[in-house]
């Protein structure tokens, strides 16, 4: 049996489509006549504990399913489209790992019920061939890299604002950027996959919030934490000198085999 693992990190290119003042994108005004199959569905695909935790996940998948404009209207054109699945798929593995369902119901499984319960939402799409079960070892590292995206958008929310109350505030997302990001640039020393492509890919974005934030004056700044500075370059410094030290008295030996093959 063969077990394909999907390392689908490429909804990250356009993530902020996603996420607005730090929040999950949702749209609010999903008719109740296609909320109310949430109930049949969390009866039928979740355990009778769980029933309340299914269908407030399956009502909040449809106002993010109905808010992303190319899924609602099924334009499979659309150069992003499997990027927007991408996302909703790694939204749907975060619900349901972090909620009581974890371990009872995988996003594969969850998809399907949604198919037989809400076929008229999806338009009679087969989203479950969009949707998988994200590896331990991906899902964590899009959780640490979807953690700092929605930080960042907190900080952009904040810059556009200036009352006093909100420029204090501003420490609290930039602090949290600093020790998720920490834990994210550790895993990718010595590493060129798309997780650390995409981290270095989110350091030059909010490098060019520095910009905004000086702007702004020292009220905003003296509350503004930057990213740390990047240790690995200290760390393949040292490695490389050692290495050099490593060879002078190579160079001495040879040096001197050389002199006595001249004498000779």
């Amino acid at each position: 049996m063969i077990i394909l693992i999907h390392r689908n990190y490429d909804f990250f290119d356009i993530i902020d489509d996603y996420i607005k003042d730090g929040e999950v994108i949702s749209n609010d005004k999903v008719p109740s006549e296609k909320l109310i199959n949430c109930i049949s569905f969390s009866h039928v695909y979740t355990k009778e504990v769980n029933s309340d935790i299914g269908k407030d996940i399956c009502e909040q998948f449809l106002k993010l399913y109905t808010s992303i404009p190319n899924l609602k209207d099924n334009n499979r054109n659309y150069e992003n489209y499997k990027k927007d699945w991408n996302f909703v798929n790694y939204w749907l593995n975060d619900k349901i790992r972090e909620s009581q369902l974890n371990g009872t119901i995988c996003a594969k499984y969850f998809s399907e019920g949604l198919e037989h319960h809400c076929t008229y939402t999806f338009n009679f799409v087969d989203i479950s061939d969009f949707i998988y079960h994200i590896v331990e070892e991906d899902f964590k590292k899009m959780k640490l890299l979807y953690s700092l995206y929605t930080n960042y958008s907190k900080l952009n929310s904040i810059l556009s604002n200036t009352s006093p109350k909100v420029q204090q505030s501003l420490l609290e997302p930039s602090s949290d950027f600093y020790d998720n990001y920490k834990k994210a640039r550790n895993m990718c020393f010595g590493r060129n996959n798309k997780f650390c492509q995409k981290l270095e890919n989110f350091k030059s974005k909010y490098e060019s919030s520095y910009i905004k934030v000086h702007e702004k004056g020292e009220k905003f700044s003296k509350n503004f934490k930057p990213l740390p500075e990047d240790e690995n370059s200290n760390i393949i410094s040292t490695a490389t000198i050692g290495s050099i030290v490593g060879l002078i008295p190579l160079f001495g030996v040879l040096y001197k085999v050389r002199k006595l093959n001249t004498k000779l």
